[in-house]
């Protein structure tokens, strides 16, 4: 996670104020997710960028649930 933190950081300091930065995160942590919020919130009140993010949607819940009380033993 840190390096992802630098790497936002680094392209802050590369790209000239205002800017959008666009983020492709994958399923965070509750502290992950805090860390890079507060990066990006002090970015965008104290430098003026713009961040898109895109993150996956929660997985489906299961639509069959089958409870076996034994295995057989030759396997299913």
């Amino acid at each position: 996670m840190t390096k992802i933190l630098e790497d936002i950081v680094s392209w802050s300091g590369e790209n000239p104020e205002p800017s959008v930065g666009i983020l492709v995160l994958g399923h965070l942590g509750a502290s992950d997710d805090a860390d890079i919020t507060e990066v990006i919130e002090l970015l965008k009140t104290q430098k003026n960028y713009q961040f898109m993010l895109v993150t996956p949607e929660s997985p489906p819940p299961p639509t069959v649930v089958r409870f076996l009380r034994a295995i057989p033993r030759g396997g299913l």
